[in-house]
């Protein structure tokens, strides 16, 4: 792997969580959300 992308998925790491979390997660409560409506 070339240093440069190595360093870039190392920096990038951290903020890639954080978008998965936003992604995963508020669908997640609304999909609760609507089993708890229905």
């Amino acid at each position: 792997m070339r240093p440069q992308l190595q360093s870039w998925l190392s920096s990038n790491s951290t903020n890639n969580r954080r978008r998965w979390q936003v992604l995963r997660f508020p669908p997640l409560h609304l999909i609760d959300r609507v089993h708890l409506y229905n």
